[in-house]
């Protein structure tokens, strides 16, 4: 295991054998990576209290709720700076491409919700 994590490096290109260091995170399309990324990301949850959090592989959802626009605005605007902030602590970036807010709400309620995400340190 020590080896597996203080050697590790990554194909960069399936078609050639040359592979490059890697300074943080485990290697990509290892058999154990899947499993130390939620490892190293378990700690998350607990320091996103305003919200609840569903982590899956590499994926992290953040489920919000609120009473308008303008509170879930507010909300999700502290979440995303302490997420920010527990990134930039383990070295890990923020995908701004695959960062969206989804509204969801009752059949009833004709409001269309626009909020925005917005990562002051991970701009592309």
């Amino acid at each position: 295991m020590e080896i597996y994590l203080n050697k590790k490096n990554s194909l960069q290109d399936k078609l050639q054998s040359s592979t490059s260091e890697i300074e943080h995170g485990v290697p990509q399309g290892s058999i154990l990576g899947p499993l130390l990324f939620l490892l190293y990301i378990n700690d998350l949850p607990s320091r996103i209290k305003e919200a609840k959090l569903v982590l899956y592989a590499d994926d992290i959802n953040i489920l919000v709720s609120g009473k308008n626009e303008e509170e879930l605005q507010t909300r999700l605007s502290v979440i995303t700076k302490q997420l920010e902030r527990w990134l930039l602590e383990n070295d890990l970036v923020v995908n701004n491409t695959k960062t969206v807010a989804m509204s969801f709400h009752s059949s009833h309620s004709k409001a269309s919700l626009k909020l925005n995400i917005f990562f002051s340190k991970f701009q592309d």
